[in-house]
């Protein structure tokens, strides 16, 4: 499907939501001063109600494609399109949010150019919250233990990571990177 997005974003988006298994609205509101493109992680940091999510990473494939593609492509759409949007009313603090924004695109055209996408490349629209379901999946049949999916999945409260991390689990941040580079996911 990745192969079958022609939209840059869409792309970018696709592929992040495979391979981290995050939730679309949390892909989709992410900031770029949330990625970590040196240290391939994604620090959502953000607690709800009912969602969690602590930190997850992408591949090293994902972070050349972020840095010499998908980043020029979004800083050249910023550079373009703010100059329309101050016209169309936007106040200054609205347009230094939007220019925070990973995704400075309308989620209407990032989900079209993605089933779109699906439709050519399985012969059927895909919807997005599967990619969680696929992560969970491909992690889990690569032997990643549970837990640490549901950590790089957003499941378990940050002060909780703090806690299973310092008493059970004995893990490091680069461990955890460490073990979601050995399940070898891979999108593009």
């Amino acid at each position: 499907i990745a192969k079958n997005i022609e939209h840059l974003g869409a792309k970018a988006y696709f592929v992040l939501l495979a391979e981290t298994g995050l939730r679309p609205g949390e892909v989709l509101k992410l900031t770029l001063d949330q990625i970590d493109l040196d240290n391939r992680a994604i620090k959502i940091l953000k607690e709800g109600r009912t969602k969690r999510a602590y930190i997850t990473f992408f591949s090293e494939r994902t972070r050349e494609f972020l840095i010499k593609e998908y980043l020029p492509y979004r800083e050249e759409f910023v550079k373009r399109a703010e100059g329309l949007l101050g016209k169309l009313g936007y106040k200054e603090a609205q347009l230094k949010e939007w220019r925070r924004k990973l995704f400075p695109f309308k989620d209407s055209l990032l989900r079209h150019e993605i089933y779109e996408a699906s439709r050519k490349a399985i012969g059927m629209q895909i919807r997005l919250y599967d990619l969680r379901s696929f992560f969970a999946s491909y992690m889990s049949l690569r032997g990643v233990p549970g837990q640490i999916i549901d950590l790089l999945q957003g499941r378990v409260p940050p002060k909780e990571f703090e806690v299973l991390q310092r008493h059970y689990l004995a893990i490091s941040i680069e461990q955890l990177r460490e073990i979601y580079d050995r399940a070898g996911l891979v999108v593009l």
